[in-house]
Parts: structure tokens; C-alpha cells; sequence
């Protein structure tokens, strides 16, 4: 605590979660057809470096101090999926939740998998780059135990590792997507509007045609901006510009 209070650096300057993220073009197939994904320059792989603590020898009974954190965790994310999720009424119910079917790793040719595979040998030649640098580093595989039979840092092992562990991180996006009025399957118009709904907009991630190249968090916050600019244009109150 007086290092950090006097110089503010040491374990107590660190972030609590996520350290640092960098962003990788695989290259893995060509680009997708015009207007179904990003440009071919644009990132499709996002990493995200994580401190854990893995509590051992009555850990669980004591604080967990960030210098006691013993655990590099190593997340890629697939920045632009293809694999596509669907959401339904609930007819059995009118008041009941939606249906949400989740669609994970399903597109065809496998590209989402392909992407977190090489996301995660990345992972793999990281740690043997550190533990050629002198550093303790031990590879734990006690997190998918379904995977423990097959050689750690393998293609196979590396898929099994994806379909078992996969999630969403964080937000999900797209569900009520903007296009134009010959697309079917648009929710809103370039001005935020329900089609077939007078009065009713929509302002969150759920208008993004497409994934954004990173967290989505800012995105939205621009999504909500551009509504409120939106709505005050119409109603005639914007302020004047000299």
C-alpha cells in the first residue's frame, strides 16, 4: 500500500479484470461477401489477457490479494461470427420470455471454431515463449476436463477446448437489425424506427447489422446518441448552429 500511495505503481495499480487486449487478423479463408461482414483488413480475433486466482492451500479463506494472483487466463474472441443465433416468440406463452436459440459454432465450414483455434495456439506459443524466458509457467488443463484425454496445445485438443468453453462475452448484438426496406429480415430503419410500429424506436446494440471490430460498449453509447439527435431533428429541436 505505500508503494501505491507514494508512486502509484505496484500490484495495487493494476486492473482488476482485464489487463490488456490485442486484436489479430487471422487470415484464415478470403473475406465475406460485400455487406455480410468486415473489410479485409479489419480485425476478426480479439485477445483479452485476464489475472486470476486459483485459490490453493486454505486460499479460499483469505482475501484474495492481487500480488497472489496466479493465473494468466488467455481469451480470443471472434470479433465477426458467422455462425447466426435466432430469437422467437414464446406463442405457449404470450407473457413468458422469448426463445433464444444461442447458435454457437454453427456456421458452415466452421470458420467461427477455426478463428478460436488459432486464437488459441496463440495462447499456447505464448506460454512457451515465457517459459523459454526462464519463467515458472504451467499449463493448466483442470478447466476442461472434458479435454484432458487429448494432447494439450493440438488441433484436437484445441477444438475440443472451443466447443466445450465457448460463451458469449458480454453483449449480444443484431437482434433487431437495421437495413434497408428490401431486407427481410431488418427490424429498423436508418432512423431507428420499428417497421410497422408508429412511435416505437429502438437504441442498443440490437440495430448493428454486424459485429463492431471491439467492445461494443462505446458503439452503443453512439447508437443512443445519434437516437436522441435523431428524435430532436424531428420534433424540430435541435439547436441552431451560428
Amino acid at each position: 500500500m505505500y508503494t501505491y500511495a507514494t508512486t502509484r505503481t505496484g500490484p495495487l495499480a493494476e486492473g482488476i479484470g482485464l489487463q490488456y487486449s490485442a486484436f489479430f487478423r487471422t487470415d484464415l479463408d478470403p473475406p465475406p461477401p460485400a455487406g455480410t461482414g468486415p473489410p479485409a483488413k479489419q480485425p476478426d480475433l480479439q485477445i483479452l489477457f485476464l489475472a486470476n486466482l486459483e485459490m490453493e492451500n486454505g486460499g479460499r479463506c483469505l482475501i484474495s490479494e492481487p500480488w497472489r494472483w496466479n493465473r494468466l487466463q488467455w481469451t480470443p474472441a471472434v470479433l465477426h461470427p458467422r455462425s447466426r443465433g435466432r430469437v422467437h416468440l414464446n406463442l405457449a406463452d404470450p407473457l413468458g420470455q422469448p426463445i433464444v436459440e444461442l447458435g454457437y459454432l454453427s456456421d458452415e465450414g466452421g470458420h467461427d471454431l477455426a478463428v478460436l483455434v488459432e486464437g488459441l495456439k496463440m495462447g499456447v506459443a505464448l506460454g512457451d515463449s515465457l517459459a523459454k524466458l526462464g519463467l515458472t509457467i504451467n499449463k493448466d488443463n483442470t478447466r476442461t476436463p472434458l479435454c484432458r484425454h487429448l494432447s494439450f496445445g493440438s488441433d484436437e485438443h484445441l477444438r475440443c477446448v472451443a466447443r466445450t468453453t465457448t460463451n458469449t462475452l458480454w453483449h449480444w448484438t443484431g437482434t433487431c437489425r437495421m437495413g434497408r426496406e428490401d431486407d427481410d429480415a431488418a427490424v429498423v430503419d436508418s432512423k431507428l424506427r420499428v417497421r410497422g410500429v408508429r412511435g416505437l424506436r429502438v437504441a442498443d446494440a440490437s440495430v448493428m447489422p454486424s459485429v463492431t471490430s471491439g467492445n461494443t460498449n462505446v458503439p452503443t453509447i453512439l447508437v443512443a446518441e445519434r437516437a436522441a439527435t435523431i428524435i430532436l431533428g424531428d420534433h424540430g429541436l435541435l439547436p441552431r448552429m451560428n
